[in-house]
């Protein structure tokens, strides 16, 4: 047990020299031409909605500058306008819109250099519902070999044949828990306190890759077996209960085509969030100077969901799933009386969160890392979605 101690503190020690060594490195950015930045999208379900307002980075800089004194409003034709609230940097967000399909909408900004930029009028089109969201178990070919895992897949058709275009995108939910769990924080000399039991958590993530579908040219207004998000038997996903909400937007053919052509732009990736090329055609414009250059697009969209389960045991029989924490276990450490320099240094660890306290029996202490005991260190949250059915 002493070995235990004494590797423990070496580790800690050698982390802290290399903090210390650490020295900010300051990066001048270099110059070159700035392009305002729009991202916005009403649709028919209720808002609050986003418009996002940024000024592009120089070339080989990935991060975009936030506007953050910009008017914002959205006009509905013949209707109200409803301006917009900065709400964090470069995001504006709507009180009270909620579109109406078959209305047409347009976005107003204006800057405080005097700038006015305007989108065209766009009509809400709606969404025929769908049809169903299913997946199959499948294998992938990655750098590490075949790879298992749920490929999901959407079915939809327009009956009166007039959405054409389609764009979706998901957001998926897990649960995990945590291999031990601790109702007590250590406070030093033996002290503890109540605290959280953090075992069960959730956690979303948003889908990050543009994924469209198109049935022009075809007799019937059809989407047949569109692949969509493929989950790995590598991450921990499926591991006890996945779900997958599946948001199906349709558009006009610009918008379609100002998508695809992001979707060709952003090939090595294919992510959503890469830089805008300059090449694509905006439907934002500058009133004052057209000739000005805008990136990003103002999007109206009709809006169908439909979400789906997947428990454990709806897997193949044999499935092996990966799990975040096969290398938790439980450190017993056992100390003397008085304590020892070093034992002294481990408790202080204990109270600093290099590790975490789980029980205290006699004079042994029970330790793990904080992540091994508490599920929100991994990202999650404890509150169960209301959606979530067991």
């Amino acid at each position: 047990m002493r070995t235990v101690t004494r590797n423990i503190l070496i580790n800690v020690s050698l982390a802290a020299l290399l903090m210390q060594c650490v020295e900010p490195f300051e990066i001048e950015i270099p110059g070159g031409s700035d392009f305002i930045v729009v991202d916005g999208l009403i649709t028919d379900q209720p808002g609050p909605y986003v418009v996002n307002i940024s000024v592009s980075s120089p070339l080989g800089f990935n991060d975009a500058v936030p506007v953050n004194d910009a008017s914002v409003s959205v006009e509905e034709e013949g209707g109200i306008t409803e301006t917009f609230t900065l709400e964090s940097p470069g995001q504006y967000v709507s009180s009270s819109l909620q579109g109406v399909a078959g209305r047409r909408y347009r976005l107003l900004i204006s800057t405080r250099d005097g700038s006015r930029y305007q989108s065209d009028w766009v009509t809400l089109k709606p969404s025929p519902p769908i049809d169903s969201v299913y997946w199959e178990f499948d294998q992938r070919r990655s750098m590490e070999g075949q790879v298992e895992g749920v490929q999901f897949f959407v079915d939809t058709h327009d009956p009166e044949n007039n959405t054409k275009f389609y764009r979706y995108r998901w957001t998926e939910t897990w649960t995990y828990f945590a291999p031990f769990a601790t109702t007590l924080d250590y406070l030093g000399d033996l002290k503890t306190a109540i605290r959280d039991y953090n075992r069960t958590c959730w956690i979303d993530e948003a889908s990050r890759v543009i994924n469209l579908a198109s049935s022009q040219g075809n007799v019937k207004d059809v989407i047949s077996n569109q692949s969509l998000n493929f989950v790995s038997t590598e991450t921990n996903r499926l591991n006890i209960r996945y779900s997958i909400l599946v948001e199906q937007l349709v558009m006009n053919e610009d918008e379609y085509n100002y998508w695809k052509g992001l979707k060709e732009t952003n090939a090595e990736t294919g992510e959503l969030f890469d830089k805008q090329p300059q090449s694509l055609i905006s439907n934002v414009v500058n009133i004052d100077n057209p000739d000005e250059t805008v990136l990003g697009y103002f999007s109206v969209s009709g809006v169908s969901t439909q979400r789906v389960f997947i428990q454990r045991g709806d897997l193949p029989e044999g499935t092996t799933v990966k799990s975040l924490y096969a290398k938790c276990e439980l450190i017993e450490l056992e100390f003397s009386d008085p304590f020892s320099l070093a034992e002294r240094e481990v408790l202080r660890n204990i109270k600093w969160g290099v590790w975490m306290f789980v029980n205290f029996s006699g004079p042994a202490f029970l330790v793990t890392t904080p992540e091994c005991a508490d599920c929100t260190i991994r990202g999650g949250y404890t509150t169960r979605p209301d959606f979530w059915v067991d």
